[in-house]
């Protein structure tokens, strides 16, 4: 809830200013889309004083772009269009990821910590060694994806779609179950 406050808040002091246009930081080419405006100049955490940046991309498409590494905290993406995207080592922390289109991405190593991610398609993506914890799933399809050598610990997978996902030395339950290499649709031992 608290990155959608800074999403509110951020986007009132850019209508106040008169900069209505969603904002992205500076000289990164990722930021740039065809379906989805940004000012490359200006960020909102620099109108702030705050030193982040909050993304809005709700319902952009950019899909197969590269924005690996990149800071995403608090980020609005629902409802976009991120397949095939290279989303590798991207803190992506408090980000807004409904209904987000995420099939063949690849998230190894990102941090979704506290991220809402409910109604996802997850479809292909690899979230090796990616940080989940508190994350809701819920309703999303993680169909043959890879959820290896993650810590699943307070993550809600409620109504998902787990055919031919691979567990493979995930961690479940602060740590006391480890799923087996042949975890594949739900976590043996």
């Amino acid at each position: 809830m608290r990155g959608l406050s800074k999403v509110i808040k951020g986007f009132a002091a850019l209508t106040l200013l008169g900069l209505a246009a969603a904002c992205a930081p500076t000289n990164l080419e990722a930021y740039k889309s065809p379906n989805c405006t940004t000012d490359p100049n200006t960020s909102w955490g620099e109108i702030l004083g705050s030193g982040s940046v909050v993304v809005n991309w709700s319902g952009c498409d950019k899909s197969g772009a590269d924005l690996s590494g990149l800071d995403l905290s608090a980020a609005d993406l629902s409802g976009a269009n991120l397949s095939g995207a290279d989303l590798s080592g991207t803190e992506l922390a408090g980000a807004v990821l409904i209904e987000t289109d995420l099939s063949g991405a690849d998230l190894a190593g990102a941090d979704l910590t506290g991220a809402s991610v409910a109604r996802a398609n997850l479809t292909e993506a690899n979230l090796r060694g990616a940080r989940l914890r508190g994350i809701s799933l819920l309703r999303s399809n993680l169909s043959n994806a890879r959820f290896e050598q993650v810590d699943l610990t307070g993550v809600n997978l409620r109504d998902t779609d787990q055919t031919g996902t691979l567990f493979s030395g995930a961690t479940w339950i602060y740590g006391i179950n480890i799923c087996g290499p042949d975890s594949v649709g739900g976590c043996r031992r």
